[in-house]
Parts: structure tokens; sequence; C-alpha cells
């Protein structure tokens, strides 16, 4: 029983990690692409100031939320 019940819990946890991921690198992606589309409209030189990262924790490589987000992401890469 509980060798099931433990089991369940690493489900919940990986397909948590997955969505996370998926989450992430989807965001991750839109960022980029929008990025792109500001730089080649550069008559638009307010939105190119005023535009502002959805990661301001990706812009130190030394944080804690993208220490945490590579630690989740090795371990659904072990999961797997």
């Amino acid at each position: 029983m509980l060798s099931k019940t433990f089991n369940i819990q690493i489900k919940y946890r990986s397909t948590k990690i997955k969505q996370s991921a998926k989450r992430y690198f989807y965001q991750l992606f839109c960022y980029k692409t929008r990025k792109k589309a500001l730089k080649t409209s550069e008559n638009d030189v307010d939105t190119l100031q005023n535009f502002k990262s959805p990661f301001p924790t990706l812009q130190s490589a030394n944080s804690n939320k993208s220490k945490m987000f590579l630690f989740f992401l090795s371990l659904y890469f072990n999961i797997r």
C-alpha cells in the first residue's frame, strides 16, 4: 500500500514538472519571437524602451529561481 501511494506521488510530481517545463519553454519561445518582432519595427522606439522580459530572473544566471528551474528540469529528465 505504501509503495502504491509513493508511485502515485512520483507520477504526480513528474507531471507537475513536465507541465512547468512545457510552460517555461513556451513562454521563452513567445518572449524571443516578440523580441524579434519588436526589433524589426524600429519605428516604435517607445515599445522597445518599455519592453520588459517576462523572466527577470533569467537576466542573472545565479538567481535562485533559475537554479531551481534547472534542478527540476534535471529531475524531469532523470524520471523519464
